[in-house]
Parts: structure tokens; C-alpha cells; sequence
């Protein structure tokens, strides 16, 4: 009777310490010591707490385990915490050895990356929003049925957003790879720090077309050039600027200035040069009158070769040439041109003919026109 009223008493001291600290629980040597921030607090020196181990989480799954819950998945052999709906693994000094940090990485290699190991796109966003995706063409789901865009396995970098590069000396226009409003293609930057450039894709509503732009001040050309790899040399094919058409010289005096030979037409033949200046007589050119003698019924009309000097700036490089040759005025009566040649590359002779039994006279400063095309 003495027995059961000690237990009766230590049944109510348990009772009591329960409803006391209902809040909280703690097991181990010291149970009254709690840590009032502790719903449940465990103490030992030589033992730990061994969560339940699960092989297969189907069945548990099917019990809708909220989240929070903790298990130890043995085919993994690491802890398990439920968030969102689905079985995290709780992380570890090794688990993060395994994952790619925000602070810097190193010892990538082919094994150790940042992607994906199947058939998925990888994919980069910003603000929920995909700016760059990795992948087969099918994968990314980019084939269609035109040519260079059917190859269901081609690899490729499928870019979602403005491309624009770092140039601290570019002042105004940053350099950018960028689609206008109309899906057009277009390249623009900086040129020499302040001016600017662009080129690509141009037009709407199937009118398109390909436009090249360089300017600032009106003047900046759009040059072309080989590069010869033996010499470590540049040559210039071509210039455009300013209006004008330069093919072989960097400084084009007209419309179209070619510095080399030509051809016109499909038929045509290689042209070397085309001359036509202007030069003065420097003194009166007489014409004796034509030898007539009527008996004999013989006629010589009198000859004058007249030898006309070619500035050094505009002399041909061969005598291989046609030359026509007009003045600036009317001949005199009687009198006409036979005929024009060079004589070498700094004269041009024209042969003049006074068909007059008069004497005639061209005047001092009578100017030439003469065209020189060269073959």
C-alpha cells in the first residue's frame, strides 16, 4: 500500500513536470535543463539521433508529407528535407564541392562544368527571362524546313536578347549586334572613338535590302583592301567616299576614278588611260596656200605638222594610243586636220592640211582639245 502511494506520488510529479513544460521536451541527463527557444532538445556525449531510413519513397509520397519533413535516403545515403513538393538533399562539405559557386570556381575541366549532362537545354535568364539557351537545334526547337536550318543535330548558341560590347574608347556609339522592329539584322558602333558606323538587313513587307552607313561629318569612307600574308602588306581595292568612287587609289578626283586599266562592255577591250586636255599654241601657225597646176591637172594641198607638247602630269605611258584632237574655234577656210598621232610620250603631232590656194592662219593662243585614250 506503501509502494503504490510512492508510485501514485511520482505518477503526479510527472503529470505535474508535463503540464509545466508541455511546450518543450528535452531528453538526456539533464531534462530539466531546457533552452526556452527549444520545442525538443536532445543531450548525449556518445549517441545521436537516427532519422528514418527509407530505400523507396514512393509509399511515403503517397502519405502527402508536408514539407519540413526530414528522412535519410539510403540508395543516396544523405539526408533528406521535403520543399516544394519534392526531396532535397540537406547540403554538405562534399555536396557543395559538386555545385557551382556564385563567388568564383576552380578546377573546371571537361568533367567538372556548368551545363547539362542530357538532352536539355541549358539556359541563362534575367528576371525570369531567358536571354541565352544551349542545345541541339531540335532541342531548342529551331528546325525548320530551309536550307543551313533543317540539321535536327547541329549545335547551337541560340541568343535571345541585344549584343553589346565593352569599348571605353568608343565616346557615342557603343558597339552593338542587335534585330530591328522589322526582324532586320544590323551591326553599329563607333568609328575612331566619335564616329559612327552601321551595316545589315534593311526595308519591310518582303522590300528588303542590305545598307552600309559610316559618317559624322559627311566624309568617311568605306574602304576595301587585300592583305598579302608573304610581305605583311596592305593594298587598297577600292574607296567610296564622298560621292566618288575610287578603284586602286585612295584619293579619287572624280565620280569614278580608276587608277589602272578598264573595260566597257562586253565586247570592249583593256584601256590603260583616257587624257583629254587643253593646249594653246604658243605662236601663229601659217598655211601656205595648195600647189595647183591646172595643165598637168596636178593638186597639192599645203601641209603643216603641228606638234603640240604634253604636260608631264598627263603624259601617257606608251605611244599605244588614239588621239582625236577639235579646237576651240572655226579653221580657217580651206584649211582641215589629216590626221593626230604621238609621237612620244610628251608631244602629240597634228597634221593639218590648207586646201586653199590662199595662204591662211591660225591665230597665237588657238587651243587644242585633245583626248588621248591609251591601250
Amino acid at each position: 500500500m506503501r509502494s503504490l502511494k510512492k508510485i501514485s506520488m511520482a505518477l503526479l510529479c510527472l503529470v505535474w513536470s508535463s503540464f509545466i513544460y508541455s511546450q518543450q521536451l528535452r531528453l538526456g541527463k539533464t531534462p530539466l535543463a531546457l533552452q526556452k527557444s527549444a520545442i525538443l532538445e536532445l543531450e548525449s556525449n556518445d549517441q545521436g539521433m537516427l532519422f528514418p531510413r527509407i530505400t523507396d519513397t514512393t509509399l511515403i509520397n503517397g502519405l502527402a508529407p508536408p514539407d519540413g519533413m526530414v528522412i535519410f535516403h539510403q540508395p543516396s545515403a544523405q539526408l533528406m528535407i521535403r520543399s516544394n513538393g519534392y526531396w532535397r538533399a540537406l547540403s554538405t562539405t562534399d555536396l557543395l564541392k559538386n555545385y557551382w559557386s556564385i563567388t568564383g570556381n576552380a578546377g573546371t575541366s571537361s568533367s567538372n562544368f556548368i551545363g547539362t549532362t542530357d538532352d536539355k537545354a541549358m539556359i541563362i535568364k534575367s528576371n525570369s527571362n531567358s536571354f541565352l539557351e544551349l542545345g541541339r537545334r531540335a532541342t531548342l526547337g529551331l528546325v525548320q524546313a530551309y536550307t543551313d536550318y533543317s540539321d535536327n543535330n547541329e549545335q547551337l548558341t541560340y541568343l535571345k536578347s541585344a549584343l553589346q560590347f565593352y569599348a571605353p574608347a568608343a565616346q557615342f556609339y557603343k558597339p552593338k549586334i542587335f534585330i530591328d522592329a522589322n526582324g532586320n539584322f544590323r551591326i553599329k558602333g563607333s568609328a575612331a572613338g566619335v564616329d559612327y558606323f552601321e551595316f545589315g538587313a534593311t526595308g519591310t513587307s518582303d522590300n528588303g535590302g542590305l545598307e552600309f552607313i559610316t559618317g559624322k561629318d559627311g566624309n568617311e569612307p568605306f574602304v576595301f583592301k587585300s592583305y598579302k600574308s608573304a610581305t605583311s602588306t596592305m593594298t587598297e581595292i577600292m574607296r567610296l567616299q564622298s560621292g566618288t568612287v575610287g578603284i586602286g587609289t585612295p584619293s579619287p578626283a572624280a565620280v569614278l576614278d580608276v587608277a589602272g586599266t578598264y573595260k566597257m562592255g562586253a565586247k570592249g577591250t583593256v584601256q590603260k588611260n583616257t587624257i583629254s586636255l587643253e593646249i594653246a599654241t604658243t605662236s601663229t601657225i601659217n598655211f601656205g596656200g595648195a600647189n595647183l597646176v591646172v595643165i598637168g591637172l596636178a593638186y597639192s594641198p599645203a601641209l603643216v605638222d603641228v606638234d603640240l607638247a604634253i604636260p608631264t602630269a598627263n603624259a601617257p605611258t606608251s605611244t599605244r594610243a588614239t588621239v582625236t584632237v577639235s579646237l576651240d574655234t572655226d579653221l580657217p577656210a580651206g584649211v582641215s586636220i589629216g590626221s593626230a598621232r604621238l609621237t612620244s610620250t610628251s608631244n602629240v603631232r597634228v597634221r593639218m592640211y590648207n586646201a586653199s590656194t590662199n595662204s591662211r592662219t591660225l591665230g597665237n593662243g588657238t587651243k587644242f582639245y585633245v583626248t588621248i585614250t591609251e591601250f
